[in-house]
């Protein structure tokens, strides 16, 4: 609802392997019917997967102050497609894992898609640096193998780094993809950071870690240039 009437999320329970979901739910609002008449209630369809990406299928926009809502009403609405706006150079899916009794950080590099390769060719090769930082020093760099000539890269590799759990709150990783060039002339493509108190996706998906010992979380990230 916007403007927002409060800052909880509403969301509906999942249903699986189907193209007619019937949810039954009811979701409420804290609001008065004064301020209704100024109110937009959106709904968003997702396509739920197992890795957390939550793609947009489409969306419906009830503008309230067009609807009787003294009373309980049914309304049927055709879904809109949604269109994503993003102006970064793809985006990037990994898993984060901590396991406390051996200090050990891992990095699930799963894949990458939609790359943005250069001179407007139609392919590139590209890797992940991951770089550690603790109290804002570089600590320990590692990367993956180079996947070739594609825009929609598979590694699937884990990266580990030793951390305390002291130092949690005071690390931050830096992951960038670069362009693999034969030459040694490699080229950051995009990247994004993780770690206590960086904002937006990097520090939701830091929090859900240290919320998760011991389990792999994963989420996707856009890579901004």
């Amino acid at each position: 609802m916007l403007p927002e009437a409060d800052s909880k999320l509403r969301r509906s329970s999942i249903q699986r392997k189907t193209l007619f979901p019937v949810f039954n739910e009811v979701f409420k609002f804290p609001t008065t019917y004064e301020e209704l008449q100024d109110k937009t209630l959106f709904f968003y369809v997702y396509d739920f997967d197992r890795f957390s990406r939550k793609d947009v299928i489409g969306q419906v926009k009830i503008d309230l102050s067009t609807v009787d809502v003294t009373s309980e009403l049914e309304v049927w609405s055709d879904i809109k497609k949604h269109t994503r706006t993003h102006d970064g150079a793809g985006e990037i899916l990994f898993s984060l894992s901590y396991l406390p009794s051996a200090d050990r950080l891992t990095i699930v590099m799963m894949k990458a898609k939609d790359l943005k390769p250069v001179n407007q060719q139609q392919s590139c090769d590209s890797f992940v640096k991951m770089t550690l930082l603790i109290d804002g020093r570089k600590i320990k760099k590692k990367k993956t193998t180079v996947r070739r000539a594609t825009v929609n890269p598979i590694w699937n590799e884990a990266i580990t780094f030793t951390v305390t759990q002291e130092q949690l709150g005071k690390t931050k990783i830096d992951i960038a993809l670069f362009r693999h060039d034969l030459l040694g002339n490699n080229e950051v493509m995009g990247r994004c950071f993780l770690g206590h108190g960086q904002p937006g996706k990097g520090g939701q998906h830091w929090g859900d870690m240290l919320q998760n010992f011991r389990k792999a979380v994963a989420h996707w990230h856009d890579l901004m240039k």
